[in-house]
């Protein structure tokens, strides 16, 4: 089937579901921070129950990866919006009866965090089973296209349910909102979330190993995945010193820092819908390496950008936005495609654990850098990395036979592919 077909309802209630799930999590969020906030007054009390979310999930999304490809994908998914709906439910609960305390909030943030370890990539690897191969890239587009309005929307939504209701309420919007979620899971057959099972063998620690070992052994996918972690990276120095580069940089105020995100969430929403029509690429070697490299010259660019300068750095912040809209479902759609459904849950777990993994790192390297270069010298340096990691994969083995391979049928392998 053609990428320019139409998508089955199985993919937008999915995707739906996905995007009402997000905004959810937005507006919980920023409630629960705000709550723990009004509780204790304390700075690192809000920097705690973050953590306290983050950790967890990053750790069971990678030692819980298995368990993508155990059992049936739209159960698990019910399962977790269920249990994420009952957490977001104990607080307004606990709140009216008096008895919310701040280590509650401690213990939800985990449970949280837990539970949302796994969702994403089950629903990454149900994509291919609602989606024809040619459709991949056109279906990733429209989902990050709806992540990215949750990025506009989102904050701006939990801001002014916080600000006229308060948090509690706030809180019983996103109990709801996963409740909603789980309804539209449960509209989708069972049979979708079923997972091939061409080979099961070895025990739980042979099944983590082998969604690493499936990406070491696939060099298409080990590069690809290079490509995503080097603009992490970037990405990550510069939203660290969002704050430094609005006000020390650019001489502006708040408003500065959400015209800047905005902007940048405008170019990623645009370059979604764009990247959605267009669809597949002929040459995808290019298609992917480009836009990575051109990104990268944008934050290069903001190196120059000085005093007064908030109107450009907002077209460079847009331009980056729309232009690495193009890579990321690309990517995804790759890896949708060459890796086994009964392998699929742990690659993309993998993913997502190596992709996300080097944000902290680049965030402290980041300011390490601005604080004894500066903020300028720090966004050349980073520019920088995505456009060599372009230049370097660009003429690398795998991407060479990037379209020949990516054809292929899923767990294909060839010399030019295997390690």
């Amino acid at each position: 089937m053609s990428s320019k077909e139409g998508l089955s309802r199985s993919f937008w209630l999915l995707t739906a579901g996905q995007t009402i799930n997000q905004m959810g999590s937005s507006v919980g969020g920023l409630a629960q921070a705000w709550l723990v906030y009004d509780l204790t007054g304390s700075k690192v009390a809000m920097g705690t129950i973050l953590l306290l979310a983050m950790v967890p999930e990053t750790l069971l999304r990678l030692f819980g990866s298995p368990l993508v490809d155990r059992f049936n994908r739209i159960k698990m998914m019910r399962l977790m919006d269920l249990v994420q709906a009952g957490v977001y439910a104990v607080t307004p609960l606990l709140y009216s009866l008096g008895q919310l305390e701040v280590w509650h909030l401690y213990i939800l943030a985990v449970l949280a965090g837990l539970t949302h370890a796994l969702y994403q990539p089950a629903f990454m690897s149900l994509v291919p089973s609602v989606v024809p191969q040619g459709a991949l890239v056109r279906a990733n587009s429209i989902s990050q296209g709806a992540a990215n309005t949750v990025t506009l929307l989102g904050p701006a939504l939990g801001g002014l349910v916080v600000a006229l209701a308060g948090p509690v309420p706030a809180l019983v919007v996103d109990a709801a909102s996963y409740g909603l979620t789980a309804l539209m899971l449960f509209a989708l057959p069972l049979g979708l979330g079923a997972v091939e099972r061409r080979r099961v063998s070895g025990g739980y620690v042979q099944q983590l190993t082998e969604g690493v070992r499936f990406v070491w052994q696939t060099p298409v996918l080990l590069v690809t995945l290079g490509l995503a972690a080097a603009w992490n990276l970037n990405a990550a120095a510069g939203g660290a010193m969002l704050v430094p580069i609005v006000r020390d940089q650019l001489g502006a105020g708040a408003t500065g820092v959400g015209a800047l995100v905005s902007a940048a969430g405008a170019g990623m929403l645009a370059g979604s819908l764009l990247a959605g029509w267009k669809g597949e690429f002929r040459r995808r070697r290019f298609s992917m390496t480009l836009p990575l490299m051109l990104a990268g010259l944008t934050n290069v660019a903001m190196a120059w950008v000085g005093n007064g300068g908030l109107p450009v750095a907002m077209v460079l912040w847009a331009s980056g936005g729309f232009i690495m809209s193009f890579f990321t479902p690309q990517s995804m759609a790759l890896f949708q495609s060459m890796v086994p459904d009964d392998l699929r849950g742990r690659v993309m777990a993998v993913r997502l654990t190596v992709a996300w993994g080097v944000m902290p790192m680049g965030s402290f390297i980041g300011a390490l850098v601005a604080e004894h270069a500066g903020v300028s010298m720090m966004q050349m340096l980073f520019g920088l990395v995505p456009i060599l990691a372009g230049l370097a994969a660009m003429g690398s083995v795998p991407l060479r036979s990037l379209d020949h391979e990516a054809a292929r049928p899923a767990g294909a392998r060839t010399a030019s592919t295997t390690a």
